[in-house]
């Protein structure tokens, strides 16, 4: 039933990021104790044992900081069968945190091809890109839409509501149903203002 649901949106391939497999690490590094490391890898076992969707995992290394668990999270892929997993290098953001310093992209490289030779998996890969075609976009800059907020952003009062069929990031204390004025668009990507 879920297939056919991630098959009916267009969804071939689901990227998961695990930065830890410890769980008191993991709510660290995800920045709230909501997050649930056990959930996420049961979901993941889930994809790879019911369904012929491709599951990716895609781990944060921040240095310093999850080192040793680059190892659990690579068994773990291993364990259930994931073939690929696509450690990220660790890059500051404006609106990120600074949980860490970055690493140079030499020394990146280094790191991963040290953990290839450890647990003799591929990890540095040659990917890629091509053109798709962009989704229809709903909304444009000035449109009042009603929306369902729907989660907690990532910081203060950010929320993600839910507005023919895309994320839009408010920020508010409301919740449940509510009238939203689009402030920016770009490539599916919304922000609006609730009314």
């Amino acid at each position: 039933e879920r297939e056919l649901f991630f098959r009916s949106i267009g969804v071939d391939q689901i990227n998961v990021s695990i930065s830890s497999t410890d769980a008191l690490q993991a709510k660290k590094l995800m920045g709230t104790e909501a997050y649930n490391v056990e959930r996420v890898m049961e979901f993941c076992k889930y994809i790879i044992d019911k369904t012929s969707i491709t599951l990716t995992i895609n781990p944060v290394y921040l240095s310093g900081i999850n080192d040793e668990a680059m190892g659990d999270i690579i068994g773990f892929a291993k364990s259930i069968g994931c073939g690929f997993i696509g450690i990220q290098n660790y890059m500051r953001h404006e609106r990120g945190k600074k949980a860490a310093n970055e690493l140079s992209w030499k020394d990146f490289k280094g790191k991963l091809k040290s953990l290839e030779a450890k647990h003799g998996i591929t990890l540095v890969h040659d990917t890629t890109l091509s053109d798709t075609k962009e989704m229809p976009v709903p909304m444009k800059r000035g449109d009042v839409v009603k929306a369902r907020i729907m989660c907690k952003g990532r910081v203060g009062k950010e929320k993600i509501a839910v507005a023919y069929d895309r994320c839009v990031l408010l920020h508010t204390e409301r919740d449940g149903k509510v009238n939203v004025k689009i402030k920016k668009t770009l490539h599916n990507i919304f922000v609006g203002e609730v009314l």
